[in-house]
């Protein structure tokens, strides 16, 4: 049983699996996660977590007003709603923020027979707990409660004294799933996640 947390790093994933660089940016926040390790015998486990993290990114509004109407780039321009401006053309960043709480169960394969090199593999399912769009949390109707997700990692189990070990994780998430309702546009998750924490060793 064991306790972690770090910086993740999140992007959005557009269509058939093309990052979306020009008009978006990626996402730096914290995740904490709780985890669960039982092992079958010296090489394989399995490895439950509890996490609480954000997914999203920053995304690029460039608008300009015609006439009264506000107009964008493309079709992402609306995707989020952005708050516009009072000016007649502009640029401006705002902030896509989802908050989810996240169940992996992970198949883990020790590297040594001792348990302290590892690599993780496995699904994680995701429940939206709101949205931040720069200003206010807020779930939109636009987006579906619940994200799935594969995750592949590797770790270190490294023993302090008798029960307690620091543990150090690296891994990547990648969406299986459109955050987006509807069929015009196709989001997924993207993340990167460093984590470093405690475990104690059951019997």
């Amino acid at each position: 049983m064991g306790f972690s947390a770090g910086m993740s790093q999140a992007n959005l994933l557009f269509d058939h699996g093309l990052e979306l660089n020009e008009e978006w940016r990626r996402l730096y926040d914290l995740a904490v996660v709780i985890n669960f390790t039982y092992e079958f015998d010296q090489r394989n486990a399995i490895r439950a977590e509890l996490a609480h993290e954000f997914k999203g990114s920053y995304f690029k509004h460039i608008y300009q007003y015609v006439d009264g109407q506000k107009y964008g780039p493309s079709s992402f321009s609306a995707l989020f709603q952005p708050i516009g401006s009072s000016s007649s053309t502009g640029t401006r960043w705002y902030e896509n923020k989802f908050r989810y709480v996240s169940i992996p169960v992970l198949y883990q394969y020790n590297l040594d027979r001792k348990g302290n090199y590892y690599f993780h593999i496995g699904p994680s399912v995701g429940y939206l707990v709101d949205h931040k769009d720069n200003y206010h949390y807020r779930f939109p109707e636009g987006f579906t409660r619940w994200d799935f997700s594969a995750i592949a990692g590797i770790g270190t189990c490294l023993p302090l004294r008798d029960r307690i070990a620091i543990q150090i994780n690296a891994r990547t998430a990648y969406g299986l799933n459109s955050i987006k309702k509807d069929g015009d546009v196709t989001l997924k998750h993207l993340t990167f996640s460093g984590l470093v924490g405690f475990q104690y060793l059951l019997d």
